[in-house]
């Protein structure tokens, strides 16, 4: 989980020293319990500087299938985060194309089983203080082989099934709704 900000008030350190008004970010990494820790200060030297950070977007910036983020600051240029951890798993990467949904498929549900474990993710619009993320799904796959395939059950928003089988890991792929006629 990554959190940017920056205060509001340009004086907030002169009546609270212990406020900043540039704020660090914050880089939390998810133990799987429901558990956070702290991993900042392992991050990069981007996490040990204050910043008036607003928008964040995550996305894969080189489509290398690892998320990177991009936050914007107040007077200041956008900070890009490459991330170079994921690069070593397997992962896979949807593309939705609405045809009776919404183009971008706003709303539609992905579901991935592997194995004895089922992933779910979600397309969402606007995210962050004007910015929205990448439309494109990504699936952290692990340690799993790169001649492995899987399939996806996606339901649009429009409320229609579709399975979407055999597809290659550590790629993009394009989805595009079905338009049954009946």
């Amino acid at each position: 989980m990554l959190i940017v900000n920056g205060h509001i008030n340009e004086v907030i350190e002169t009546a609270q020293p212990e406020m900043k008004y540039k704020e660090q970010p914050l880089l939390l990494h998810n133990s799987g319990n429901a558990v956070f820790t702290d991993v900042s200060s392992a991050a990069g030297p981007v996490f040990s500087r204050g910043y008036l950070a607003r928008g964040l977007a995550i996305g894969d910036w080189n489509n290398d299938g690892a998320a990177d983020a991009i936050f914007t600051c107040i007077g200041d240029r956008p900070v890009l985060l490459e991330n170079h951890v994921g690069r070593t798993n397997s992962w896979i990467g949807i593309r939705l194309v609405g045809t009776k949904s919404n183009r971008d498929a706003i709303g539609a549900k992905l579901t991935l089983a592997v194995s004895n474990r089922k992933s779910t993710r979600w397309v969402t619009s606007g995210s962050s203080y004007l910015s929205s993320h990448d439309k494109r799904v990504l699936f952290g796959l692990g340690a799993m082989q790169a001649d492995s395939q899987v399939d996806i059950e996606i339901q649009w928003p429009s409320g229609a099934m579709q399975t979407v089988r055999s597809l290659a890991i550590n790629r993009y792929h394009q989805v595009v709704e079905e338009s049954k006629t009946k």
